[in-house]
């Protein structure tokens, strides 16, 4: 005997269509993200170009740490967690990527970091490809205009047109406009050669230029505006740039600096080997602002006879282009060496004056 079929409950028609239009105004004022997690990645990634800021960039990094991270008793992700998604080489690849420190283990410190650096990467690019088509466009029309020339000639040879004359006068107009024109054509020149030859920097490569920290914006075939550390945009020419001596940080290596102290000659041995202890606990503790055992601590001679230099050197795990980041890992660091100098009793004295006195002779 078949089960008895389930009472079906009455439907009143006003009560489903109140439904139904609340269902309706719900799908109007909210965008269904249904489908796998592959989906809801691709789906980020499309609207990439409209949400390429630094809030949109850690959402994004949140997101993804906790939907590739297996466990919630695990606080990192592995390079085996990303082969659920990827093949082994994509996997590898992918992890490298988001381990920022690269020690093995990708934190939600560190994801939040690559993701945030691809999407700057990504809004400079755009800039970037913006810039070369406009260079590109005034080269075009440098070329288009010499191949003009070119073909003009040509045509008058074909037109049996006495050339010798013709150059004889053409050759007098560019002799007059290369007084007035003689030095655009040189820079443009050079700043051709300087871009695409030598290609110093891209756009928001951050560069030193004359001692002064800035971070390019634009690049044209004139000039290349940059915005410094305090704000304030800069035009420099790029035949300037081209004699400058240029730093580039974002194409540098792991930055390296050092703290030097001015110490008396009496300060012991003893004291390189404590500092280097307190260096190094605190840059290990810290190994995503700093590079492992790269702490040193040495004397150095100076012009006073009765004093020597200290100095504490260390290389940062990024090359300094953060600068709010280089700044705290900086004044951090600093803290703990000047705390390991006043417990290791390492003081400086000033030196005592002596009166001179000059005894003539009988």
């Amino acid at each position: 005997m078949p089960p008895p079929r389930p009472e079906i409950p009455s439907i009143n028609g006003e009560d489903l269509a109140a439904k139904l239009h609340k269902v309706e105004k719900h799908i109007r004022k909210n965008k269904l993200t249904a489908g796998t997690f592959s989906d809801q990645v691709g789906a980020s990634a499309s609207l990439a170009d409209h949400e390429s800021t630094d809030r949109e960039a850690r959402k994004l990094a949140f997101f993804l740490y906790w939907n590739i991270k297996p466990t919630f008793a695990r606080d990192h992700i592995l390079a085996e967690d990303l082969q659920h998604f990827l093949n082994a080489k994509h996997a590898a690849e992918a992890f490298d990527m988001l381990d920022d420190d690269k020690d093995g283990k990708a934190s939600l410190k560190d994801v939040r970091a690559a993701v945030c650096t691809i999407f700057r990467e990504r809004v400079n690019l755009s800039v970037q490809l913006k810039d070369t088509k406009t260079v590109v466009g005034r080269l075009q029309w440098v070329i288009g205009l010499g191949l003009h020339i070119v073909a003009f000639f040509i045509y008058l040879t074909i037109f049996d047109v006495d050339l010798q004359k013709t150059w004889v006068m053409f050759s007098s107009i560019v002799l007059a406009f290369a007084f007035v024109f003689g030095n655009s054509v040189r820079s443009v020149y050079e700043s051709i050669i300087y871009l695409f030859v030598v290609h110093p920097f891209d756009v928001g490569d951050k560069i030193i230029v004359d001692s002064v920290s800035s971070k390019v914006e634009e690049i044209t075939l004139s000039a290349t505006i940059v915005r410094c550390s305090d704000g304030g945009r800069m035009w420099y020419s790029n035949t300037k740039l081209a004699a400058s001596n240029l730093i580039n940080l974002s194409r540098s290596d792991n930055k390296h600096e050092s703290f030097k102290f001015m110490v008396d000659i009496s300060t012991p041995a003893s004291v390189l080997d404590g500092m280097s202890r307190s260096m190094r606990a605190h840059m290990d503790a810290n190994s995503t602002e700093y590079k492992p055992g790269s702490a040193t601590v040495s004397f150095n001679s100076n012009g006073d006879p009765l004093k020597v230099q200290l100095v504490a050197g260390f290389d940062f795990s990024h090359n300094g282009v953060d600068g709010a980041r280089t700044e705290k890992a900086r004044s951090a660091l600093l803290i703990v060496v000047c705390q390991a100098l006043v417990e290791l009793d390492v003081v400086h004295t000033s030196s005592p004056s002596f009166p001179f006195s000059h005894k003539k002779d009988a």
